[in-house]
């Protein structure tokens, strides 16, 4: 995918198409794990195609540190 566009330290981040995509995606997923009426709705082949994210919870971990994103167990859902 390349790197994400540079701007200043004082610049607000310009995200990337494809960054708004995948966020869309990690979101999808966390909804067919955490909310019955989304799980209802993302039926069909959804489950299939959202099986390879991983939703990160955005806020809970700093890359600076070295920490990695939060995200559920492998094989866990908050259903």
């Amino acid at each position: 995918m390349g790197k994400p566009n540079e701007v200043l330290a004082t610049e607000a981040p310009i995200p990337r198409y494809i960054d708004v995509l995948m966020h869309g995606m990690r979101h999808l997923q966390f909804l067919l794990q955490t909310d019955s009426s989304a799980r209802s709705a993302l039926c069909g082949k959804w489950p299939e195609h959202l099986a390879a994210f991983r939703p990160a919870l955005a806020g809970m971990y700093d890359f600076e540190r070295g920490e990695e994103p939060i995200t559920l167990p492998e094989g866990q859902s908050a259903r």
